[in-house]
Order: C-alpha cells, then sequence, then structure tokens
C-alpha cells in the first residue's frame, strides 16, 4: 500500500537541526558555544515551523474529500430519484 504523505527522506534543514542538536548534546551548558548552537537551533525551528504551515494536514485533506464523496451521492441520488429536500445541507463545511 502506497501511503501518500509519508516523509522518505529528511530536508536539509532537519539534518542541520539533526547536526545541531547532537553538537549541543556534547557542550557543556554553561559555555559560549552552547548559547551560540542553542540560538541557532532556535532560528531553525522558527523556520520549520514556517515551512510546515505551507503543507496541507491530512484532517484537511480527508475532510475535503469525504465532503466531495457526500455531495456525489446525494447528487446521484437526486439524479434517479426525485426528491424536495435541499441536500446540500447535510454536508458538512470545511472550517
Amino acid at each position: 500500500m502506497n501511503i501518500p504523505f509519508k516523509k522518505t527522506e529528511p530536508t536539509k534543514l532537519e539534518e542541520e537541526l539533526d547536526r545541531l542538536l547532537t553538537e549541543l548534546h556534547n557542550e557543556e551548558p554553561d559555555s559560549e558555544r552552547y548559547s551560540a548552537i542553542a540560538d541557532q537551533v532556535a532560528k531553525l525551528y522558527k523556520l520549520k515551523e514556517v515551512d510546515s504551515k505551507n503543507n496541507l494536514s491530512k484532517d484537511a485533506v480527508l475532510s475535503s474529500i469525504s465532503s466531495i464523496l457526500g455531495i456525489a451521492l446525494i447528487v446521484g441520488y437526486e439524479h434517479g430519484h426525485a426528491v424536495t429536500t435541499k441536500a446540500f445541507s447535510f454536508v458538512t463545511k470545511n472550517r
């Protein structure tokens, strides 16, 4: 089974974060180098947060697909049968 949202390789940003965190682990907490590395890690985490906001969430995609399928089922049923109600009010709206 192919999972479309599964990441296969870490990004360069994640690799750099891993490298810096390894260096941070090897430093003494009261050293100057420790605070410099910690500042760089904080900056990279902010970049990672901005980068991750560009991706679609799995919940949003699943909600959209289920809404489209619901609309298709209702329209298909209405095409074959006379329904006088507003069937689209049953479909959930994306938030």
